[in-house]
């Protein structure tokens, strides 16, 4: 496909099958349907425009995402498999380095170190490298409303938001081995890829760390 030069792991989709309506040329259509890749699956209701390739690519609509195997797709096993709806709005950019769209997803299973979490909400904007909105999630081991942005401009991400927590069960999401949890309203300025070697700032009110179920 002409100007089409979409980034490497994109090939790990394997064979992928259309089936619905596709209207307009390759670098510029709308597709109404089902995509069938190794991966997964997702229904479409979307418009691409990439007539000035990936970089300066342009979409918006609507997709279903099933039984994504994410892990594949990113080469990261601490991921499995991602299920989702999203809506995207006035979007250009098709690689992180360029991406620039308004966001609203509804994600039905997104497992994560061999836990699954369900029925979270997001809303925000794609600028980059970085996300800046709002998070919603529900879930006995992590129930919490999260404001804020995280920042992937450089390897180690950067974290400046503020949540209210009201539950979060470090162990039993298998993020540390030492059984922990915490609730209350957390601001949180820092940076790191994972929990174990986070550094920064945190602040927080009605506050209470929990250790092996006691506070």
């Amino acid at each position: 496909i002409p100007g089409f030069i979409p980034p490497d792991n994109f090939y790990k989709l394997g064979r992928m099958k259309f089936d619905g309506r596709f209207d307009g040329y390759f670098q510029d259509f709308v597709a109404f349907g089902d995509l069938s890749s190794d991966l997964g699956k997702i229904t479409l209701d979307m418009r691409l425009d990439l007539k000035e390739g990936s970089e300066k690519a342009q979409y918006s609509g609507r997709a279903v995402l099933s039984e994504f195997d994410l892990a594949t797709w990113s080469g990261n096993d601490d991921f499995g498999i991602l299920e989702a709806e999203a809506v995207v709005r006035d979007g250009k950019g098709l690689r992180l380095e360029s991406v620039n769209a308004d966001l609203e997803a509804k994600v039905t299973v997104f497992e994560y170190k061999d836990y699954i979490y369900e029925d979270f909400r997001m809303e925000g904007k794609f600028e980059q490298n970085l996300f800046d909105g709002d998070f919603v999630i529900s879930d006995p081991n992590i129930d919490l409303d999260f404001s804020g942005s995280v920042d992937f401009t450089d390897s180690i991400p950067v974290y400046d938001f503020n949540a209210e927590v009201k539950a979060l069960k470090l162990k039993k999401l298998n993020l540390i081995e030492d059984d922990f949890g915490l609730e209350g309203n957390l601001i949180l300025n820092a940076n790191g890829t994972d929990i174990n070697n986070a550094q920064g700032t945190a602040s927080g009110t009605d506050f209470i760390l929990y250790k092996d179920g006691n506070a």
